[in-house]
């Protein structure tokens, strides 16, 4: 998975290569960041496993982060997350927050909050998906040798 760093709304959906995180802006002390897993316009996460990942996510990011954790939240062309956390977590910190996270994802054995009093839909899930997306996170990186890293603007 790359990293950039790009002004908000300054990304060109026809030649972005995913999977990469990017930092778009800073708002109210809210870092927000875009986790793209699929290309723009040519292919897209099923609605099951979005709503998975953005489960798991929100669990292991907290369980890892705390309170600076804010949140994540499916984008709506279905190609990934937004993620926001404190502006107090510098990129470096959340790129191990997010890596360790990624670590744990792959251990978790039910998503979690799965449940009709926790969960609108919770009928729609596919954990097999997310660890999926995990795997190709991890084993698209071993070239690199890091789990995330700079995308040459």
């Amino acid at each position: 998975m790359r990293i950039c760093n790009s002004e908000p709304g300054d990304i060109e959906h026809t030649i972005i290569v995913p999977p990469y995180i990017r930092f778009v802006e800073t708002r109210s002390d809210v870092n927000i960041y875009d986790l793209r897993l699929s290309q723009p316009n040519i292919s897209y996460v099923a609605s099951d496993v979005l709503h998975s990942l953005e489960h798991c996510l929100n669990v292991a990011l907290t369980e890892i982060m705390g309170k600076t954790f804010i949140g994540t939240a499916p984008l709506g062309c279905s190609t990934g997350n937004w993620v926001f956390v404190s502006s107090k977590v510098s990129f470096r910190e959340f790129e191990m927050y997010l890596k360790s996270a990624i670590y744990n994802i792959l251990e978790m054995t039910e998503v979690p909050l799965c449940n009709k009093h926790q969960c609108g839909n919770y009928r729609n899930h596919n954990l097999a998906g997310v660890h999926d997306i995990m795997l190709h996170l991890l084993n698209n990186n071993e070239k690199t040798s890091a789990i995330l890293h700079f995308l040459e603007d």
